[in-house]
């Protein structure tokens, strides 16, 4: 993620809109943040991680303390930032929530988030959560996380360097994608948990079996202690008792068994003789109700006979015959239908056409307005032509005394530019001739001093028992002194050189300023003659009539009435086209209006016809409509088919009445022939002996279902233990094996506390600090270098990602948290950095191309500021942009690309260098 353009409005420390061009700075480099204590630097990093996250950078600033306090009501605090990812532009714009006052009347109204992410494609997503959820989906961390890798924030930068395993644990996962192993890890715990979970079942599963098993009520006691509390992991005891349990209850059920097969004979022979005892009384009672029967159907009978002399033939046939008379004038309601159907079409294409003339008439007197004002604006604008001819004349005069001004003012600039330069000249030869006067007179006295000691210079070199080269003398009683003994040879030397020096750089000025003062006087000379040829003898000066007559020229410019001419005229040729085109357009209306009058007079005249014909077929018919006929015929169909239902039906209920008459007599004789044949029997005493065996055949039927179910539970019980047990075992070795693989994957195996995602992360780990090593080893002059820790603090907590730190001057490890401000710095920027390298090699779906550091180097002495500033710089050459905040002043004539922040009364503002 880099960003390009970044537009801040209404939000911290700026009142209006601010807008910061990265992509000024280049692909890579570095930029520098600066200004005014409090005006808003780290306001810029908040804006960029709340454009991405709907979130400041830092931990104090919540989204609903974003609005400036400086803004207008009517001003949106908005942040709009566009971000370079994977080589695609993205543009993302975001608004807190937050509280202004009202525009009207007082009080305050409370303004909604909003976020809207555009994509390359021009694709768009709205809502704040569905562009957070995308934007951690697209860049592959959250805030936080970015906070540690991107962003080294005020107060912030130890975060990273001092994380927990936890913590590293959560920021590395994303970034190099190793959810799917911590997923590893939980599903190898949960199909161990669920492997324990179905083990626990079928142990329950066998005890349930267990408990099912039937026993005798008489010999429960003598086996349930030794049935029901065996273990389901030594089920052979079981299995023999359970053998012979079965085998005792089929013997029993042989035995019940056959003592029921001879009841049941009895039963049978029993039941022959009460059936035969009801036989008889059944055949009284039918004789009884046949009697009954029989005399009903005689009266019936008569009654039938009577509805059907009732039934008059004669007046169905009246009706047929009215139905068959409306049903042949049928087809006359369709002709109906068809003229009523012609004359509503007629009537409507009449109206139709009426309406089409109006149309027609209408258009017309559109056409004619049209042409009227088209033949005002002809005449109006005949005469644009000439005026046109003329502006341009005028133009071109105005344009040739522009170049004039404009050379004019060249010339004023050059002009003014020689004579700055000549006072300058000026001033400048008055201080080199002072230094120069000065430099003479130095010379003069250190020459006057040094010819005046030069009998101490000799003297210095008289030696006892030496001649003097001057008397000869091999003594020297009393030698000259040196009085000023700084006056030497190479004193008197140097300050001829610098007195000559001097005199040369005051020559070479001189001239300079002779050549300059030329130039300026010919083009003063040049600068006049055309200030009068333009306006005459000058009384003013030649800056103001510059500007005045540009003012003069610029509102005298017919430019623009030119370009209204010019769409005058070219309007006035469409115009005549128009003018053609609506003459013709007015001819074709006209020949359609005279159309229209004879479709109409031809309308009226098919309508009066129709009509004739509608009034005819009428008078003929009974009923309006051809619904109301049919209504007619239905009914009296209805009518029909009652009438021919009551007589078929009386007459067919007459015919069953004979047949059953005759029916029921025959059952009767029947009867009286059966009761003949049955002997007379003492139903009481057959029904008594009855009862007992049908009491006894209950008890023996219980206690044979109650040994045939106990045979089939116990059996069933029996086999479903052996299968259970099986599974058991299968169960149990299989829940084994997972549990030693989940407590080897989760890192719970006693001594070795290490997760098989933190182990991959530890690889990763350690690429990151050995890549963050070559800089904190640069940066701390070889006293430091970053050491993973292999086991954890704490015995009972996860490890693999914890830091400390290998001192070289004492030889020993110690952990991060001892390392002083500036060295903890050093570390937290230098394991960022190796993060960065880490993530860019792996490419773990993570892309870092930009870095943001805010504050921290006023830690650093002089020396480890220049390693830090070295190992940035060698970072920014590899496409990284790398931007920081930061008060120390060697930093500003370090870093030539600058954001400058400045506050006001009225809010910050913002100026880019580059």
């Amino acid at each position: 993620m880099k960003p390009v353009n970044l537009k801040i409005t209404a939000f911290g420390a700026y009142a209006n809109t601010v807008c910061i061009y990265f992509n000024r700075f280049g692909e890579s480099g570095i930029y520098l943040i600066t200004g005014d204590t409090g005006a808003g630097k780290t306001t810029i990093f908040d804006a960029i991680t709340f454009a991405l996250y709907g979130e400041p950078s830092g931990r104090i600033r919540e989204s609903t303390m974003l609005r400036s306090d400086y803004a207008k009501p009517q001003t949106k605090t908005e942040v709009v930032l566009e971000f370079l990812y994977r080589g695609e532009i993205y543009k993302i714009e975001r608004s807190p929530q937050y509280s202004r006052p009202k525009q009207r009347g007082d009080g305050f109204t409370t303004e909604s988030s909003t976020a809207v992410l555009t994509y390359p494609d021009g694709k768009v997503l709205t809502g704040v959560s569905n562009v957070n959820e995308e934007i951690i989906e697209l860049v592959g961390i959250d805030r936080n996380q970015f906070s540690q890798i991107a962003m080294i924030a005020q107060g912030d930068f130890l975060a990273l360097l001092l994380a927990s395993t936890k913590e590293r644990s959560e920021i590395f996962r994303k970034i190099f994608n190793t959810e799917r192993i911590q997923a590893f890890q939980q599903n190898l715990k949960q199909m161990y948990f669920s492997s324990m979970h179905k083990l626990e079942d079928k142990k329950k599963r066998i005890s349930q079996y267990i408990s099912q098993i039937v026993v005798d009520e008489e010999k429960e006691n003598t086996f349930s202690n030794e049935i029901y509390n065996i273990s389901v992991y030594s089920l052979e005891n079981l299995f023999e008792k359970l053998e012979k349990i079965i085998e005792i209850d089929k013997l029993e059920y042989e035995k019940v068994k056959s003592e029921l097969s001879k009841t049941n004979k009895k039963i049978e022979d029993v039941s022959l003789k009460v059936e035969k005892a009801k036989q008889r009384k059944k055949l009284f009672e039918d004789l009884e109700a046949s009697m009954k029967i029989l005399s009903c159907f005689q009266e019936n009978q008569k009654t039938l006979e009577h509805r059907l002399e009732q039934i008059n033939k004669k007046n169905i046939d009246n009706i047929k015959e009215q139905k068959k008379r409306l049903e042949s004038d049928l087809y006359l309601y369709d002709r109906l239908e068809n003229l009523e159907n012609q004359n509503n079409i007629l009537n409507s294409e009449y109206k139709r056409l009426e309406n089409v003339q109006k149309e027609f008439e209408q258009k017309e007197l559109d056409i004619e307005n049209r042409i009227k004002k088209f033949n005002e604006f002809m005449n109006d604008t005949q005469d644009a032509g000439i005026e046109l001819e003329k502006l341009k004349l005028k133009l071109e005069r105005l344009e040739e005394t522009k170049k004039q001004i404009e050379e004019l003012n060249s010339l004023y600039t050059k002009t003014s530019s020689l004579y700055m330069k000549f006072k300058n000249l000026k001033i400048h030869y008055r201080k080199l001739n002072e230094e120069y006067i000065e430099k003479n007179n130095i010379l003069i006295e250190y020459e006057s001093l040094f010819f005046a000691e030069q009998a101490g210079f000799l003297a210095e070199t008289l030696k006892k028992n030496e001649p003097c080269p001057v008397c000869g003398s091999l003594s020297h009683p009393s030698p000259a002194r040196l009085v000023n003994k700084k006056i030497t040879q190479r004193a008197l030397e140097d300050a001829k050189n610098s007195a000559l020096e001097s005199r040369n750089v005051l020559e070479e000025i001189s001239r300079e300023a002779v050549v300059v003062k030329t130039e300026y006087e010919m083009s003063y000379n040049h600068m006049k003659t055309l200030a009068i040829k333009l306006f005459g003898e000058q009384n003013g000066k030649i800056k103001n009539e510059i500007e005045n007559a540009r003012k003069r020229l610029e509102m005298e410019n017919p430019k623009e009435h030119i370009k209204k001419l010019e769409k005058i005229i070219e309007k006035r040729e469409n115009i005549k086209l128009k003018i053609e085109n609506e003459t013709k357009l007015k001819e074709h209306t006209q020949a359609d209006i005279e159309q229209c009058k004879i479709n109409i007079a031809k309308c009226e005249n098919n309508i009066i016809l129709t009509q004739k014909m509608l009034d005819e077929l009428r008078s003929q018919l009974e009923f309006e409509k051809k619904e109301q006929a049919n209504e007619k015929i239905k009914q009296l169909s209805d009518i029909i088919t009652k009438l021919d239902t009551e007589f078929e039906d009386a007459k067919l209920k007459a015919e069953n009445c004979k047949d059953n008459i005759i029916k029921q007599k025959t059952t009767i004789e029947n009867i009286k022939i059966q009761l003949e044949n049955i002997n007379e029997i003492n139903i009481v005493c057959v029904q008594d002996e009855y009862k007992e065996l049908e009491v006894k055949r209950k008890e023996l039927t219980l206690e044979s279902q109650i040994l045939y179910s106990r045979i089939n539970t116990n059996d069933s019980v029996y086999n479903n233990i052996k299968i259970s047990s099986q599974e058991l075992e299968e169960q149990d070795k299989h829940c084994s094996m997972l549990k030693r693989l989940s407590e080897t994957a989760n890192g719970e195996i006693s001594g070795k506390k290490l997760t098989f995602e933190n182990y991959i992360l530890a690889f990763y780990f350690e690429q990151v600090v050995f890549a963050a090593n070559h800089r904190f080893r640069n940066m701390t002059s070889g006293q430091y270098e970053l050491v993973r820790r292999e086991t954890a603090l704490k015995t009972r907590s996860q490890g693999g990602l914890e830091l400390d730190v290998m001192d070289y001057h004492t030889g020993k490890r110690r952990s991060v948290k001892t390392l002083s401000g500036g060295e903890s710095f050093k570390a937290s920027l230098s394991l960022a950095l190796g993060l960065s390298d880490v993530i860019q090699m792996s490419a773990g779906g993570v892309e870092i191309d930009s870095m943001f550091i805010d504050e921290g180097f006023g830690s650093l002495d002089e020396q480890s500021l220049d390693i830090a500033m070295n190992v940035i710089e060698k970072l920014s050459d590899s496409h990284r942009l790398i931007g920081i905040i930061s008060h120390v002043s060697e930093l500003r004539g370090r870093i030539q690309n600058k954001i400058i922040v400045k506050k006001t009364s009225k809010g910050s503002q913002v100026n880019m260098e580059v």
